[in-house]
């Protein structure tokens, strides 16, 4: 019996020596990160901005992954589906969050099936037009809006993104009507704007500043309730007397439902000091974005937050789909 209970003992010790071996070990080998995005957006920024630093501290690497599709279900999805060893990660918009309330039907239990890291950073949306349309103020979009209505067409990253929502709260507000073109992601919905083939955006800044720079795209107003040292000449909507336009994004890491929570803890630290280094700090500040960096149980308040916040807009344009 003695000797039954040292090796029950033992066996235990194995067992829980092994777990803290392993978190404490965490991550001993490259970390997938998927965006549910097409390549070249504002998500796709961030992660890529961070994987140097994150490369440098821990030894290894960051495997950023676009999956775009069906308004980011698709990659998420995928992630959905991991294993729970903190090996694969996503790192999504407020689309993740505004899902729940756009679509009736979810693959998946946004606040069941994954587990909140880190909200890592955030940012308003420039809203920009193609030169060909002639438009050069917020004035001038709306007058031609409500003389042509549904002849407009504006870009975004799918239904329910920041970019068309930020659209739909903007008509909504001035009692215009324009047409949306959805994409499967940011890239290429600002590739085909800065090509001429749709005609405005409410964009994110770091994805519109270069082509702004060019002269490619013309910035009419920024969602912010103050001027941006992104665009210091370019009024907010709020000066225009449009403060209700409050659009903006956000991006965050979650985990599989499962990951323990030390390695979830272990994570979120480690990409929440990341986010806050000079070299990531001062490259998402220069396009506007504010970095953050949170707890688990920080981020997962904001995304219930989010849902309140959305849940009534969604509601009133009419934007859910089965």
């Amino acid at each position: 019996m003695f000797r039954c209970v040292i090796f029950v003992a033992w066996m235990a010790c194995c067992f829980f020596g092994s777990f803290a071996f392993a978190a404490s070990d965490y991550p001993s080998r490259p970390i997938r990160v998927i965006i549910p995005f097409a390549a070249g957006g504002s998500t796709d920024l961030v992660a890529r901005f961070m994987e140097p630093p994150f490369s440098a501290r821990t030894g290894q690497r960051l495997i950023i992954e676009n999956r775009g599709g069906a308004s980011s279900i698709t990659g998420t999805m995928s992630v959905v589906q991991a294993k729970p060893d903190g090996y694969t990660v996503l790192l999504t918009s407020s689309s993740y969050v505004v899902n729940t309330v756009t679509y009736k039907r979810l693959p998946y239990d946004a606040f069941k099936d994954l587990t909140p890291v880190s909200l890592l950073a955030s940012g308003p949306l420039v809203l920009v037009a193609h030169p060909s349309t002639g438009i050069r103020s917020v004035r001038q979009l709306i007058d031609e809006a409500r003389k042509n209505p549904g002849k407009l067409t504006y870009a975004s990253g799918g239904t329910g993104s920041p970019p068309h929502l930020g659209a739909e709260l903007f008509q909504m507000e001035t009692g215009t009507k324009m047409l949306h073109v959805p994409y499967k992601g940011s890239g290429g919905a600002m590739a085909d704007l800065s090509g001429g083939h749709v005609q405005l955006m409410f964009a994110g800044f770091g994805q519109a500043k270069s082509f702004v720079d060019s002269g490619q795209l013309t910035a009419l107003a920024v969602t912010a309730p103050r001027r941006s040292i992104a665009y210091p000449n370019v009024p907010t909507l709020t000066e225009l007397g449009l403060g209700k336009v409050d659009a903006g994004t956000y991006w965050g890491a979650l985990a599989p439902k499962g990951t323990s929570d030390d390695v979830v803890m272990t994570l979120s630290n480690l990409l929440s000091e990341i986010v806050k280094l000079p070299e990531v700090h001062d490259k998402l500040e220069e396009l506007g974005y504010e970095t953050i960096g949170t707890t688990p149980d920080e981020y997962g308040k904001q995304l219930r937050e989010e849902v309140e916040r959305w849940g009534p807009v969604v509601k009133t344009i009419g934007l859910a789909v089965d």
